[in-house]
Formats: structure tokens, C-alpha cells, sequence
């Protein structure tokens, strides 16, 4: 409560967060978990400190390929952020290749359940179809590794933006 000079009392009403452009939650994006990227990123440089200080060759060889898969990895890992970006408006989904912007209603999403070894696992199925008239397709499948959360709840949110 604030006292003004009348000596009147007014309550405040509180004003609410986030209300400029700089915070608009309208879209929202989903990549890789950051642990997993500097994670690859140390691991590429660990085996490349094994391949500079081993004597051994068959360990250099070794130390070579976990270096170059390790690399690769953390260079897609970073190149590729954010995986997956949806609005109002449709998504993107990005690879080492491009954005691939589809609208709404060139899009169909869906979660998909998979047992394997004794454990359920659960994708979410992006059907694309893009083109001039959309008559291309194609499938992407994110896991929990690549949107860095639970695709059951990436769905409930691109229902969400979706309308």
C-alpha cells in the first residue's frame, strides 16, 4: 500500500513480468542438453591429448578414431542449436544442412512410443511436407537427446502453439 498526499491509501496492483519483446515466450526452442555438447567437446580433447602422448600405435589409432567421432560429435552438437523452434505461426527444425521452416498446416506431429531393450521409449515424429505444394516429405524423429526434454511434454507445448 502507498500513502499519497491526500492521505489516501491505494493498493498497488502487481505489474507483471516479462512483458517486452525481448522476453516474448511466443516461440519456443529446444536443442541439445549444454552438458552434452562440453562434454563432447572434452572428450575430443582428451583423446586428442591421448593421440599426442601415447607411444603406443594401436592406442594412437584408437585415440585417432575416439577423437574424430568426438569432434564430429561436438561440432554438430553446437553448430546444430536449437533442434527444434515452433510459434504460432509453425516449426523449424534445423540440421547440419539448414532450417527447414513448415507451416501449421504443412505439419503433423505426433509422439511415438518404442520398447526396446525391456525400456519404453518415447520420440516425437515430426511429418513434414514442404515444397512449392508440399510435395516433399519428410520424417524427423527428436528424442529426449536432441530436444533436451521430455517429448511428451514438447508436444503438449507445440499443441499448445499450434491452436
Amino acid at each position: 500500500m502507498v500513502t499519497n498526499r491526500d492521505h489516501r491509501t491505494e493498493v498497488l496492483q502487481p505489474i507483471p513480468m516479462w512483458i517486452n519483446t525481448v522476453d516474448n515466450l511466443s516461440d519456443r526452442r529446444w536443442s541439445w542438453n549444454p552438458a552434452i555438447t562440453v562434454g563432447c567437446w572434452a572428450i575430443a580433447g582428451l583423446a586428442l591429448l591421448w593421440v599426442v602422448l601415447t607411444g603406443d600405435a594401436p592406442g594412437r589409432l584408437l585415440a585417432a578414431m575416439l577423437t574424430i567421432v568426438a569432434l564430429a560429435a561436438a561440432v554438430y552438437t553446437t553448430l546444430v542449436r536449437p533442434v527444434l523452434v515452433a510459434d504460432s505461426a509453425g516449426v523449424t527444425i534445423r540440421s547440419l544442412a539448414g532450417a527447414l521452416r513448415v507451416p501449421w498446416k504443412q505439419a503433423t506431429v505426433r509422439l511415438a512410443h518404442t520398447q526396446r531393450l525391456g525400456r519404453e521409449v518415447q520420440t516425437l515424429e515430426l511429418d513434414l511436407r514442404h515444397g512449392v505444394d508440399g510435395e516433399l516429405e519428410k520424417l524427423v524423429v527428436l528424442g529426449r537427446l536432441e530436444l533436451g526434454a521430455d517429448p511428451h511434454d514438447v508436444m503438449d507445448e507445440l499443441t499448445r502453439l499450434r491452436g
